[in-house]
């Protein structure tokens, strides 16, 4: 909280000098970035011991929870909110790694689609459990009531800004 205090004393002295800032709010959407930049930077480092990027991480259980197990590198670009370039060089890292299989779709052999190789799979097998434990004791801070209200929230904002009624700064 020490790196948010200083954003957020310096945010108030601003407040001073310009009446009409919403302060709570621009406190608040500041505090988002900086909660998911901590999480992201944490999952992060956990994954690299495994020799995972947070891409790739997402990338593979992505392929494992489509149907079939299987996924088109298009599908995997937006599910991965990422260009088709950096899914595509993501795509050949995974591949030259033993983890993804590209192979020619049953339906038109012109296209391809992705799947998990068995060291792919063992990989996510033994990775997972960890990640779960890390994430239950990251939202042990809050109760079950709290945990249903957040995500409430959460998703309401997402909605909102999926639904275009937001501009997000």
């Amino acid at each position: 909280m020490k790196s948010f205090a200083v954003f957020e004393e310096r945010i108030e002295r601003a407040a001073r000098q310009l009446p009409g800032m919403p302060l709570p709010q621009v406190v608040a959407h500041r505090l988002l970035f900086f909660v998911a930049r901590n999480v992201k930077e944490r999952q992060n480092r956990f994954l690299t011991g495994f020799g995972l990027s947070g891409s790739a991480f997402i990338a593979l259980a992505m392929i494992f929870g489509s149907e079939g197990g299987v996924l088109n590198p298009c599908e995997l670009s937006d599910a991965l909110g990422a260009s088709r370039a950096n899914v595509s060089r993501l795509v050949e890292e995974m591949a030259e790694a033993g983890w993804v299989r590209r192979q020619p779709a049953a339906e038109d052999g012109r296209r391809v689609v992705l799947s998990l190789t068995p060291a792919g799979r063992r990989l996510l097998a033994k990775v997972l459990p960890k990640l779960w434990q890390r994430i239950l004791s990251l939202w042990d801070v809050f109760d079950e009531q709290e945990q249903a209200q957040f995500d409430g929230l959460l998703r309401k904002l997402l909605t909102a800004l999926e639904g275009g009624a937001l501009e997000a700064a």
